[in-house]
């Protein structure tokens, strides 16, 4: 039986391979030119997958609004805020221990899960003359 691959499809898994090996590849580098400890890396290492997890669910759970313009700017200024909230704590803290991520990573997604639900954003309607 043969199963038909759309264009999509295609495009989409080449689109995650290229993703993944780049950060994979950025990962290597900054590991290899960098003078901080293993724990340091980690700890910032722990934020990408941290954003990795919270927005690709909240993308895959809000699939269908993805067309909708006001979705994909409040996901992104919904990027931004704990973005610049983790990255002033995780340059105070020395380490940040994989268990923290965990909270974080589940606080965090069930906020931005509230937001795009409860406070969903639509298109625009065109207003009344």
């Amino acid at each position: 039986m043969r199963v038909a691959i759309s264009r999509q499809r295609i495009r989409d898994f080449t689109l995650y391979i290229v993703i993944a090996v780049s950060f994979v590849s950025t990962l290597l580098w900054t590991a290899d030119h960098t003078r901080n400890s293993g724990a340091e890396i980690m700890t910032w290492f722990g934020l990408g997958i941290d954003t990795l997890i919270v927005f690709g669910y909240s993308i895959q759970r809000h699939r269908r609004e993805w067309k909708i313009r006001a979705f994909r700017l409040t996901l992104s200024r919904l990027l931004v805020l704990p973005f610049i909230v983790l990255l002033s704590v995780l340059q105070r803290v020395g380490e940040f221990r994989a268990p923290w991520w965990a909270v974080v990573i589940v606080l965090e997604q069930i906020a931005v899960d509230a937001w795009l639900t409860f406070i969903r954003p639509r298109a625009r309607q065109p207003r009344p003359l």
